[in-house]
């Protein structure tokens, strides 16, 4: 009897310790998807208050951060991340249900309360900052907005957390966790839809992606013309005077960029764009302090430039 019940408590132990570490994966997964999911609709619902409410009180240069590729990053995150949370999700409730998980071991509650300590140390730090900028004059709706959403999605995180883990049942007989996971479904499929419509299309995309190229071909050719200009001491005749030079064809048809002199010290530069550059949004503010900028519209567009002799910017003279 006694080598039976030895055996017995030997074939259990490994049981036990498979769950512990099945625990384990299991809750790191919810908290690491689950911060990937929060931080992604917090970043989407940024850049649409960016975008529609331009800061007042002005601390840097740049008076709008809105930025197409952070809600690219953002929805990127949320079509993986969401899934995988709302998978781990359903797994825990599900063991929980089946008393597979032990409520009250160290690392369901670790873990726990790890997620609580991060939880109250970003609405603290939330918090902080509101009183700063309140304090420098920075009351806007705009601030006022974003403060609004860290503490909407650090406070329901924490409260369903604190919940689970003060329950005895893990509120396996609650209808919390099911308002949990539809509340946060519907969140992040209003972001989603928000992201979309914030966004560019891939195509779009693409064309101005082929325009950032045609932008930096043109200052690199106006670089070489710079060059040429203080080593010869007057402007080339043409393009294949720059050589060796990168860029001094267009990306698509590769055809040459269109140069040509103007007078001694001036010349023009022509390309080609897809898109126009010079409509008004948040990205394109932070522009106005580049005066090697080619601001363009769609269609062939010419530059007249004069060129740098080594005391000052190259300057655009349209």
């Amino acid at each position: 009897m006694t080598d039976q019940t030895s055996q017995a408590m030997t074939t259990e132990q490994p049981k036990a310790a498979q769950h512990g570490a099945k625990t384990l994966f299991w809750y790191f997964s919810l908290f690491w998807t689950m911060a990937i999911t929060a931080f992604s609709v917090g970043a989407i619902w940024f850049q649409l208050i960016n975008k529609f409410f331009p800061m007042e009180v002005n601390y840097l240069l740049i008076r709008n951060a809105f930025s197409q590729t952070a809600i690219k990053s953002a929805i990127a995150a949320l079509i993986v991340g969401a899934p995988v949370f709302f998978l781990f999700t359903w797994l825990i409730r599900k063991s929980i249900k089946k008393e597979e998980i032990k409520l009250k071991s160290g690392a369901r509650m670790w873990i726990g309360y790890l997620i609580l300590f991060i939880v109250v140390a970003t609405a603290v730090g939330d918090i902080i900052t509101i009183v700063w900028k309140f304090l420098n004059g920075d009351f806007t709706s705009r601030f006022l907005l974003k403060s609004l959403v860290i503490l909407a999605i650090t406070g329901w995180t924490f409260i369903y957390f604190w919940l689970s883990l003060k329950s005895d049942d893990g509120l396996k007989n609650s209808k919390l966790p099911r308002m949990f996971v539809i509340t946060s479904a519907v969140a992040v499929i209003i972001s989603l839809i928000i992201g979309f419509t914030l966004i560019d299309s891939p195509a779009t995309a693409r064309a101005k992606s082929y325009d950032l190229t045609r932008e930096n071909d043109l200052r690199n050719i106006s670089s070489s013309v710079d060059n040429y200009f203080n080593q010869s001491g007057k402007l080339p005749a043409s393009l294949e005077d720059l050589k060796p030079i990168e860029g001094a064809t267009d990306p698509i048809t590769h055809q040459p960029y269109r140069y040509k002199t103007l007078s001694d010290t001036q010349y023009q530069l022509c390309a080609t764009f897809q898109t126009d550059n010079q409509l008004t949004t948040g990205e394109k503010t932070t522009q106005v302090y580049n005066q090697n900028n080619f601001l363009h519209s769609q269609g062939e567009q010419c530059f007249d430039l004069k060129v740098n002799d080594w005391n000052g910017k190259q300057i655009i003279i349209r």
